[in-house]
């Protein structure tokens, strides 16, 4: 596509293929299908987080993700300075559970086997185990909202909390509305010691009404003399 390829590449490497669950591992919580798990992760990781982000499900909606790519890649395309610009992530694929410490040990000694259905069927690998064992933290390649699955986890024995692990910081952005059949895109360039929280933004605003095909209304940087116009409240994000 004249977009390019995903501006934050193809996910993690080291994540296993989605969409294998082994026998005798029922569905834990009725979130999807082995075949469902298949579709994830899809071409662009991100725009595929974003699209699981504007519908509020578990999965993406394989017709947002479409719409998404369409219309992203299209505005990259017509409109190069946003190129660059790509949607964050407030979420990253890590997933930490927190165990008491009768059970600590056995997570330390690769003995924890509450677990192994759960990361089976979404997906979850170990990237790190505190010294004590208290903490674990996995990892997906696959796409979904993991809040969903936190009940899943907290049931098992010794687990005392799960929780998605969120980013520190801020960065540049896609915002995304839906009114009918017209989508309202804010790419949101933002920059200034973004470690701490963006202090500057530059931002651009595109509508499409038709898949694929943009239309730039307008412009503001956090610099400028100008207040933000009002498009900047109701389409950011």
């Amino acid at each position: 596509m004249c977009g390019g390829p995903p501006v934050g590449g193809g996910g993690d490497e080291e994540a296993p293929e989605g969409g294998v669950v082994p026998i005798g591992c029922d569905d834990p919580g009725g979130f999807g299908t082995p075949a469902e798990f298949a579709q994830t992760p899809r071409e662009d990781p991100r725009l595929e987080g974003l699209a699981v982000e504007l519908d509020g499900d578990f999965f993406a909606d394989q017709e947002t993700y479409d719409r998404l790519v369409d219309d992203v890649y299209a505005i990259r395309c017509d409109y190069p300075e946003v190129k660059n610009i790509d949607y964050f992530e407030w979420s990253i694929p890590n997933f930490a559970i927190v165990f008491d410490e009768p059970t600590s040990q056995m997570v330390k000694d690769g003995t924890y086997h509450g677990w192994d259905c759960l990361n089976a069927w979404y997906g979850f690998h170990t990237v790190l185990i505190s010294n004590d064992g208290t903490v674990a933290v996995l990892r997906t390649a696959n796409n979904f909202n993991m809040w969903k699955i936190a009940p899943s986890y907290e049931d098992l024995p010794g687990v005392m909390n799960a929780h998605p692990l969120g980013v520190a910081g801020d960065g540049p952005s896609i915002c995304v509305t839906v009114e009918g059949d017209v989508w309202h895109y804010v790419f949101e360039d933002r920059f200034g010691d973004c470690a701490e929280g963006c202090t500057e933004e530059h931002d651009y605003y595109f509508s499409t009404s038709i898949p694929g095909q943009a239309t730039l209304h307008a412009e503001w940087a956090s610099n400028s003399n100008a207040p933000a116009p009002p498009w900047v409240a109701l389409y950011g994000c």
